[in-house]
Formats: C-alpha cells, structure tokens, sequence
C-alpha cells in the first residue's frame, strides 16, 4: 500500500504548508509568537499567567540567592579572619539563603504540578476546537480526501505541538527572566563579563533554527509511513479483520510489512539524531568556549584586585546559571521555531469551521408532505463523471417508494442526498414545495431516519444504540423498547448478561457482542425510534435470513406507520410490494413505475428481476 497522490494531485493544503515552509524565517517569529499566545490563552489564560509568574518569582529568587550567597560567604570570611566565632551577624544570611533556596525548591515543585494542568488544559482545548470542526463540517466535506488526509496530517504532527509550544513559552518566560535577573547580578559585579557570555546567542539561536527546520523535514517526510504503520498494527490487532486475517494466513505478511516500515522509520531516526547530535555539539561547543573566556577573564579581574573572593564567588556561579538559562532561552525559540509550520497547518484545518454551527432551528420543520426532487445531480471530488445526473422525483407522505439497480447505480447517493446529507451540486431539492437552500439543514434532517448497508455498531450500552436514533428521547426506557420490539430485537437484548445496560462490545469487561442480523435489527430499531416522518433504509435486510427479510418487507408498512419510506435493496423479490420501485442505471433514472408495471415494460428490471428469479428454479 502507499499514501503517494498521483503526480499533480496534491490538496492545497498540502501545497500551502509547503510554501511556508519555504517562506518562513526568523523574522516570522515574532508573529509566530503571537499565534501561539493567542492559542494557549484561548484554552488556558488564567493557568498560563499563572505559571509565567511562578518562573517569575522563580528568576527572582534566583538572583536573590546570589546576593544573599556572597553576603552569607563575606560574612564567613568575616568571622574566619577575625575569630570572633559566629554571632547574629554572620549566621542571618546563612539562614536566609537556607531559606530562600527552600522556597526557591517548593515554587519549582509547585510550578512542575501547575504546568501539569496548564499542559492538559491546552491540550483539551486544542482537541475541542478540532472536533468543532470535523463534527459541524457537512458530510460531503468530510468525505471529501483532501479533508481527510489533512484531518489525518494534524491529528499525527500538530496535535500536540500546543503542548510543546507551552513548554517554549515557559521556557522563554523562565530564560528571559533569568537572563535579566542573572545579568543584573552580574553587572554589579563587573560590567566586562555580560558582553563576552552574550555573544554565544546569535549562533546559538542559528543552531536552534536548523535543528527545527531538520525536525519538521523528518515528521512531513514520515507522516504517510505512520499512518501505514498504524493501519498495519491495527489490522493486527483489531478484532473485526481477525478471523480473515487468520483464514487466510495473512499475520506472516503484515508483520513483515510492519517491520519493514518500521525499520524505514528508525533507519531516518537515525539520520536525524545524527545530524541533531552534531547540532548539540556545535552548540555545546560554542557555550563551553564562551564560558571559558568568561571565566578567564574573571580570573583576570582577580588577580588585578579588581574583584573581591566573595565577588568572584558569587560572579563564577552566576555566570553558570546565566549560560545555562541562555541555553533554555534559544531552546524555547527554536522549539517555537519548529512547531510554527505544525501550527500553521493545524491553524487551516481550524479555518474550515463554518461560519455558524448553530444547528437549533428557530422553528421545528414542518411534517413532510412531500420530498421532491429536480433535475438533481451530484458529482463526487475528483470523479470522472457524476453519481447522479438529472434525477427528477417525488415521495409523498405515508408513500412506500423502492431504489433498485447494479452496484454503482448512485442509489446510496441519491439517498444521502433525500436525507439532507448532501448538497446537489445541480438543481433543487423541495420539502413540501419549499425549495430546500443553502446546503443541507439539520432541521429538516431531524424529521428523516437514515440508516445504511454499513451502519454504526457503537461500543455503547444496548440502550443508547437504539436512543440515538432520537437524542432527546434517550431516557424513555419504554420507548426504546418499543422501537427494538418493533424491529424484533427486544429479546435478544433482554436477555444480555446486564440487558439493556450490557455494552455491546467484547472489548469491555461484561460487553457482549451480536450476530449481523441482531446488529441489522439494532439499526433498524435505532430508526424507528426516530419517529421521523421519512425513513430511509439502505439494503436493511442484508444481514438477515430469506424468511425474516420476507417478513421485515411485507410488514414495513405497519412497522412505520404513515411515514414515508424509501427502501434501497439488490433482493427484488423483496421490493415487488412497494407502492413505486425507481430503477438507476449509470446515475439517471430509467425506469419508475409498480413491480407487475416494471415486469410488462420488458425493460432493464424485468431483466434483473428475471434473472434473480431464475437462480432459484430448477
């Protein structure tokens, strides 16, 4: 399997990160810089100022260290040039260095927790405004591959780059503030030092860029062989492809792909650590010589009686901490550095939410009367020709109407299109005679049952599987067992180890699971529940045995009562009883009229419709 796009095919999303990749300079951190502020106070505000002044206080106290530390050694010195022993005088600043590296200890601890939380809270918040977007998206967008592969592209490389620009930022807060705290120790000490440790940032921060951009290249470059390996190892151990995969021996194979492109993936790991290695050593490099320097040169000023002990005492360790928080000042820039690219695509996959996701109408829609259809067609992205093309037709209240054809016919489309799932991309669908605008509408959707040939098996309490075919009636009890009665099923959840209560799923600990047919009749009770006044049923009865869906269609009629029905099925022995039974070939309609009707036109369903017969006579 491969993820490649046949040549000229990549989305534009996939293009426009590119572009910026290309384009993106140190100068865009200051707007990169931006754009992470406003996403991290968007999610957590309060917890990061919170945790900025923690570093805060945390600079502080270092640099107050320092001071009360060459009071604490002058104090010593004191006492040993003069024996005078200890008195008050020497032993405060002993204790107040004692206790201001205690507080120094606790803040840090504290911080570690509350960055914990502010980390969770980003992360939280990031998810949320994702699944804004893929749960308020129509479903012909979602379905649409470019969606989806930039859906896929963000949940694997920017999904947690939030949580890693908080720790830059943090980083930053706590480097800046250190650098200005410890750099003011210094230069009452002596001037001369902070220019030679500040020349090490300009390359530092270089170093910090290249090691980002090497870090984007490798996970864009890697992103399409994750996914592999994840479909791999998940055929590997989900329990839906287990028994085909044993039958047919296939477990050899997919562990050798796996392996194989596993192997891939750390063979580049390898490179990249590599050339990130020989990036820490320049950089370690670089400090140590500057250090160095510095440190001859406090040497100097020593010797020169420019610098007292105590002083040089003091200098020599703020001249460490100063080194090591430039250190984590340019790591934060270039952690912000790499995670720019993954936040500007996040950033346009959060640009595609709606302008308005409110879905509470004004007003419930009115009972439908009639669902009509003119001159609809609709054409899949990317898709040489349309599914549908020219469809003109009318299903009226309490109106028994069939869709049948070869595979490939546009019947599923046609009903996602009824079901208000689909826009057309020509012509108008009317409710009632009222033109339907705008692209589908959840208020007309709600009076419409839906379910298809692959419906969801949720990994949920029996209970909620039916109610979800009418959220707001998820907790009558009595009419969820109605709905599963009607669709004969109610004895078979009954009787699960919890009943209704029972999780329909193995995976979880007194789950139970069904056969096809009982999972078919789950569905089907699912839309019943709905109550809605259109119930449209893709292949409803594929799962189920000759003499149950001989009875599901001969009782459909008092199963949904005076609702509408539009039936999708390949059995036309199971049609014949509905009021219309519209014929698709090729996406057009072709033929539409009663079963005896079909059968004496002589056409493409008497054709069908015989040959069906035929396989079962002698």
């Amino acid at each position: 399997m491969t993820d490649r796009a046949p040549e000229g095919a990549k989305d534009r999303f996939a293009l426009e990160v590119e572009a910026r990749s290309r384009q993106r300079r140190l100068g865009d951190l200051p707007r990169l810089l931006g754009d992470a502020l406003r996403l991290v106070w968007s999610s957590a505000g309060r917890r990061f100022v919170v945790t900025a002044v923690f570093q805060l206080f945390s600079a502080a106290l270092l640099a107050l260290q320092l001071f009360i530390g060459k009071a604490a050694i002058d104090a010593v010195l004191h006492a040993s040039r003069t024996n005078e022993g200890i008195d008050r005088a020497t032993f405060l600043p002993l204790v107040l260095l004692a206790v201001v590296t205690a507080a120094s200890s606790m803040l840090s601890n504290v911080a570690t927790q509350y960055q914990r939380l502010l980390v969770e809270s980003v992360t939280q918040g990031t998810w949320n405004r994702l699944l804004d977007v893929t749960s308020s998206v129509d479903l012909q967008t979602f379905e649409e591959p470019a969606f989806y592969d930039h859906l896929h592209r963000v949940e694997i490389g920017a999904i947690q780059r939030p949580v890693a620009v908080i720790q830059a930022l943090i980083a930053l807060v706590s480097g800046v503030a250190g650098v200005v705290a410890l750099s003011a120790a210094i230069v009452r000490i002596s001037f001369w030092l902070l220019p030679l440790l500040l020349l090490a940032g300009p390359l530092l921060l270089a170093l910090s860029r290249r090691g980002g951009t090497l870090e984007f290249a490798f996970v864009r470059d890697q992103t399409p062989g994750f996914r592999e390996r994840l479909y791999l190892r998940t055929l590997m151990t989900d329990r839906e492809e287990a028994k085909e995969i044993r039958a047919f021996d296939l477990v050899g194979t997919l562990r050798h792909r796996y392996d194989e492109r596993y192997d891939g993936y750390l063979l580049a790991l390898r490179q990249l650590v590599s050339r990130r290695v020989r990036l820490a050593l320049v950089s370690a490099m670089v400090s140590t010589v500057i250090l160095c320097a510095t440190f001859v040169l406090l040497l100097l000023l020593v010797v020169h009686d420019q610098l007292t002990l105590s002083e040089a005492a003091v200098a020599a360790v703020a001249i460490r901490l100063l080194s090591s928080r430039m250190e984590s000042f340019f790591r934060g820039l270039g952690q912000l550095y790499e995670s720019g690219l993954f936040l500007s695509d996040l950033k346009l996959f959060l640009d595609r939410m709606p302008v308005s996701r409110d879905e509470t109408p004004s007003s419930p829609a009115p009972r439908m009367q009639s669902i009509e259809l003119a001159d609809v067609s609709f054409t899949y992205p990317a898709s040489a020709g349309a599914a549908v093309e020219h469809i003109s037709m009318t299903i009226r209240a309490g109106e028994v109407v069939a869709l049948v054809g070869a595979n490939g016919s546009g019947k599923t489309t046609l009903a996602k299109l009824i079901g208000q799932l689909y826009a057309p991309h020509q012509g108008t669908v009317s409710w009632n005679g009222v033109p339907v605008a705008g692209g589908p509408q959840p208020e007309l959707r709600r009076r419409i049952a839906v379910i298809f040939q692959d419906f969801a098996r949720f990994r949920l309490p029996a209970h909620d599987n039916v109610a979800f075919g009418d959220i707001a009636g998820i907790g009558d009890n009595q009419r969820v067992r109605a709905a599963a009665r009607k669709a004969d099923v109610d004895e078979a959840l009954s009787g699960l180890p919890a009943g209704y209560d029972t999780v329909l799923s193995t995976q979880y600990a007194g789950g139970s699971d069904l056969s096809v047919g009982q999972w078919q009749r789950v569905a089907l009770a699912r839309a019943l529940f709905r109550e809605a006044d259109l119930v449209i049923l893709d292949e409803p009865s594929s799962a189920l045995d000759a003499r149950t869906e001989r009875e599901l269609f001969t009782s459909i009629r008092d199963l949904t009562g005076d609702r509408a029905v539009l039936m999708i099925s390949h059995r036309f022995s199971s049609v014949r009883s509905a009021d219309r039974i519209v014929v698709l070939d090729g996406g057009h309609i072709v033929e539409t009229g009663s079963h005896d009707e079909l059968v004496e036109l002589g056409g493409l369903y008497a054709d069908l419709f015989r040959m069906q017969a035929a396989s079962y006579q002698p």
